[in-house]
């Protein structure tokens, strides 16, 4: 479920650049796109990883946001936040995750980051690439500064076409299917086990 939240203008925003993106590192443990719900004619995108602080700051709020862009074949770009149903009703937003007293050295785990729902409707468009760009918004109490970084934009073109393809989730669908077998093995075992011999 994604929480619109709406935060105030950043007193001091900063260009990122390639050392300012290596002080947080982003490593990936799981994305891609999948259903939210199998009677849903949308899809989400879901990502996992790990972000660590490499700076030597205490950051009172750490704000990780993650943005899909769509890049079509006019040159025009479309972002998962122009995609979301509804939004000139409900509004939209990005989205995110807050790390609140955020130290240095500190690893911490980001767990399904989630876009809006995306219409099935938007897999007939002429894609060119599709990119997910993850930012970070910090607010530093001791230093009394604000700013935003870049932390990585990575290619995504290749789990877009797996959803238009229609065999997004599956891999995903098989993990959980293999978590349920395996607990309904162990309690068909210890049934067993409880059965009294003759």
């Amino acid at each position: 479920m994604l929480i619109a939240l709406f935060f105030n203008e950043m007193s001091c925003t900063n260009q990122s650049t390639n050392n300012e993106q290596s002080d947080f590192g982003l490593i990936d443990e799981k994305m891609g796109f999948t259903k939210d719900d199998p009677r849903s004619s949308g899809f989400i995108f879901e990502y996992s990883g790990n972000i660590t602080n490499h700076t030597k700051n205490i950051y009172k709020e750490a704000r990780v946001t993650m943005t899909l862009e769509f890049t079509l074949e006019n040159g025009q770009v479309l972002t998962d936040v122009d995609m979301a149903p509804g939004k000139e009703v409900f509004g939209a937003a990005e989205a995110f995750e807050i790390i609140y007293m955020y130290q240095p050295n500190q690893t911490y785990n980001i767990k399904d980051l989630q876009t809006a729902l995306l219409g099935e409707s938007y897999t007939k468009y002429p894609v060119k690439s599709v990119t997910a760009a993850f930012k970070i918004e910090l607010v530093d109490e001791i230093n009394d500064t604000k700013n935003e970084f870049s932390v990585k934009s990575e290619d995504i073109t290749n789990e877009w076409k797996k959803a238009v393809n229609g065999t997004f989730g599956k891999d995903f669908q098989q993990v959980e299917h293999a978590k349920t077998d395996s607990i309904n093995d162990g309690l068909n075992r210890k049934d067993e086990l409880n059965q009294p011999h003759n």
